[in-house]
Order: structure tokens, then sequence, then C-alpha cells
């Protein structure tokens, strides 16, 4: 039997965060869930780039305004803001291969481990599980002897083109369209939209001759949006030439859901572990959880907490799950185990949290203590293990009293901006307003840190069996 014990009012302070969104490594096959016009999809940290025979839509978004469903189908919606002069929530624009062939192939390469759930409304045939998901996406001479590989390369979106002996790269034409300009910046090719714009670095091109690489001169040639390539010095037509650009999307901001990082950890294999909040408000799609996951569902409210568990090369998601109630929770700090099992401990307002000894929610007056995160039932402090797969829950139970539990938004100096509320002096540090602290020793014995304004705190043997 292990110990939980519980230390009242000592606040530590978050040394870093990573942002719980959703593996943004995979390009997702579409087995139904997206429109039939595209074969594959990657997320992106403004949006969406979806995959079609000669063309690609890039989908990105502004989440702070964020206020209508993104859609590939929604044509309608899509005309009537792009030429709207106000700031829109977000913007598309299409990237198409000019005057391609159709590609013998466009297939995904390098299957990865991770499958994803779609799991959306409450009926099956919209239900779509174990979707497979890829490191990169072939279109098979999508030119006469020329193939396009879509890839990533240091968390960016790359594209290489591969053109066989004595093919034409001039044969290569991009085009853009419905965006707001496309222009060349010190050898940079910026992309203009109404949520911001993307750069395509100067474009790097190569050829292995005698078993040694040889940097080929290449620049951008822009005419009427589109694009083609200009070798300037020339190149070897007798040996294969890579063409090499890289996208930057790093003006935007958001995700294709709103999701905030919490805390992170660690185990004694390497393997890397994220705790953030999620939501599937304002257009969200849900959360990306994986086969046999714990919790593959939205739990309810507007927030739930979203652990991801990755291998210590940070390449292969190992599991991904929601945990929450109809109300909403926050994961403040994680901890792994001996046994390889994740201690989670956080805040939350759900009285059907999922425990496993019994105990009941008691909750406390209305609070928020992050913008836009509502506790309209008070809050309780959990404590939660999850095996080590990430597919039992194996313990968990409340702490808390009749008053909030597991909150920083309280004492310290009145801060008139925060509209009378008085504020912790740390509540000022992003993601830490509800910070507290988990630990476990040699003997598994489980140690939190958080607040406590209840009076009646129960100062019981909680047990994480």
């Amino acid at each position: 039997m292990k110990r939980l014990f519980f230390i009242s009012t000592v606040y530590l302070a978050s040394v870093g965060q990573v942002l719980a969104e959703p593996p943004s490594l995979h390009f997702i096959e579409n087995k139904g869930q997206w429109s039939k016009d595209f074969g594959f999809k990657k997320s992106l940290g403004n949006g969406e780039v979806f995959f079609g025979k000669n063309k690609l839509l890039f989908y990105l978004a502004d989440l702070g305004k964020l206020s209508h469903p993104p859609h590939v189908d929604d044509n309608q919606y899509r005309n009537e803001h792009h030429h709207s002069h106000e700031r829109v929530d977000h913007d598309s624009y299409t990237f198409t291969f000019e005057e391609a062939l159709h590609p013998e192939c466009v297939e995904g390469k390098g299957k990865r481990q991770t499958k994803i759930n779609y799991l959306n409304g409450d009926d099956p045939k919209y239900w779509f599980s174990n979707v497979p998901t890829f490191e990169s996406i072939l279109y098979g001479n999508i030119y006469e002897g020329v193939d396009a590989v879509f890839s990533q390369k240091n968390g960016l979106l790359k594209y290489d083109f591969y053109v066989a002996p004595l093919a034409c790269p001039e044969q290569i034409q991009l085009g853009y369209d419905d965006v707001e300009d496309v222009s060349l910046q010190e050898g940079k090719l910026v992309v203009s939209s109404e949520v911001g714009y993307v750069q395509e670095l100067e474009p790097y091109a190569y050829q292995v001759i005698d078993g040694r690489v040889v940097t080929i001169p290449c620049n951008y040639i822009l005419k009427d949006n589109r694009v083609h390539f200009d070798f300037p010095e020339g190149y070897e037509s007798q040996y294969t030439l890579v063409i090499d650009p890289i996208l930057i999307f790093s003006t935007y901001s958001g995700s294709t859901y709103d999701n905030w990082g919490n805390t992170a950890t660690f185990d004694s294999l390497g393997n890397l572990y994220s705790g953030g909040m999620v939501t599937t408000n304002n257009g969200g799609t849900g959360f990306p959880t994986t086969p046999n996951a714990y919790q593959n569902s939205f739990g309810g409210g507007e927030w739930d907490a979203a652990i991801l568990k990755y291998d210590s090369a940070g390449s292969n998601l190992l599991y991904a799950t929601y945990l929450g109630g109809t109300g909403n929770e926050i994961p403040q700090s994680l901890v792994v185990n001996g046994s390889g099992e994740l201690l989670i401990l956080g805040t939350t307002s759900s009285a059907n949290f999922p425990v496993t000894n019994g105990s009941i929610f008691q909750g406390g007056t209305n609070i928020q203590p992050l913008g836009g995160v509502d506790f309209f039932s008070g809050t309780d402090i959990f404590v939660a293990k999850l095996s080590a797969d990430g597919s039992q829950l194996l313990a968990s139970t409340y702490l808390g009293g009749s008053q909030n539990d597991g909150v920083n938004f309280i004492s310290g100096q009145l801060n008139a901006a925060s509209s009378g509320k008085q504020e912790s002096p740390i509540a000022r540090n992003y993601g830490d307003q509800l910070r507290g602290d988990i630990f476990a020793d040699s003997a598994d014995n489980v140690y939190i840190a958080s607040n406590s304004l209840s009076s009646d705190f129960l100062e019981s043997e909680n047990v994480l069996n």
C-alpha cells in the first residue's frame, strides 16, 4: 500500500513547459474523415495542410479570433471572408503543381507506429479508428522524370523535387492562388495571406557526383504568382538533381484547436511526457488520442487534461489520452514512479472526474484562475496514476474540502487590473497559475505540494494503490 502525502501552501515555480498539442510530426492518411479530394493531412502549428492529387490546400488560422469551424469543403465561407478588408479569423490558399501530369502515385512513405482515432459525434459511421500516419508523402512522376516528396525537417515542412538524369527541371511550375500577395524578398519566397505570411527559404539544390555532394546555385523566378527554378551556373544533366525548399510558418499563432501546455517530465528510459489542457471549442477537431488509450473521448465542459508520452527520440507517440469529466481539468505536474507509471497532479471542477477510491468532489466557489477557464463549481485537487502504456487508470482520487483547492490565484497584493481579485505573486507566470508539484520516492510513496483554501481539508490517508 502506497501512501499519498499532502503538503499545504507550498508553491513551486515551473522551470519549463511543453505544449500538449497534437503531434505534428505525422502525415495522416484520409480514411474518410475528410473530403475525398485530399489523400493526406498534416497539422501545422497554425492550421492544417491537405494534400490532393496535383495541389495542396493550406488552411491557416489566427485562433485568438477563431469563431468559425475550419472545414476544407467550406468554400462559401472562405470566399466571403477572403476578400473582406476586415481582419479575419482564418484564411486559406492553394499550392498547385501547374501543368503537371497526373502523378503515378500519391502515397505515404515511412509508416509510423502512431495511429490516430477520429470519433466525431455519436454516429459510429463517422468514427475512424487506427488511421495510419507516415513520415513523408511521395508524388511519383508529378512531372516527366520528376518526383516530389513532402517531409519534415527540424519541425519545419519541406518539399524536395528529385529530377532524374536528362529530365527537365523547367517543367516544374508552382502556382499560388487565393493569396494576398506573393513576393521575393532577399531570395526568399513570401506568401502573404490575411492572417499572416509563409516564407519559403532560398532553395537549396545539389547533385551527388562521384560520391560527393555538389551544391548547385538555384533561385526562384516569380511571375504572376507562378514560380519556377533557375540554375544560373547550370548543372550536370546526366546526374539526379535535388531541389530542396523549406517552409516557415512561425509568423502564425495557435493550432487546429486551442491548447495550452502546463507541465512535462521524463522517465529513466528517456521517454518524454507532456501534460496540457485541450478544448474542442472554437472549431476544434478533437485531440488525436491513440488506440487503447485510457480515455478516447472529450469529457465535456470546456477543457480536459491531455497527456502524451513520446519515445526517447521524440519521434514516436507512444500514447495520447484525455483525462477529465464534464467540468474543466488542468494538469499541474507529472512524475514517473519506479514502475514506469505516470502520476498526475491537477485541478478539476468535475463532479464525475474518474476516481478509483470512492472519493467525492467537494468544490468551492466560482473562480477563473486562467483567462477563459471557468471553474463554476469551484476546484478540487486530483491525483491520478496511469499505466505505463496509457491504457489504464490504475488509481485516482480527489483531494479537497468545501473551498477551492489547488489554485494559486489568492493572497498576495491587490491588482486592480484583475477586477479586484487577489493574486499570488507567481500568478502571472504563464501556465503556473494553478501550479503544484508531485514527487514519488524510491518506495513509490507519493508527495504533493499545492494550495488549499479549505479549513476542512481532510487530512486523510488517501491511497493510490
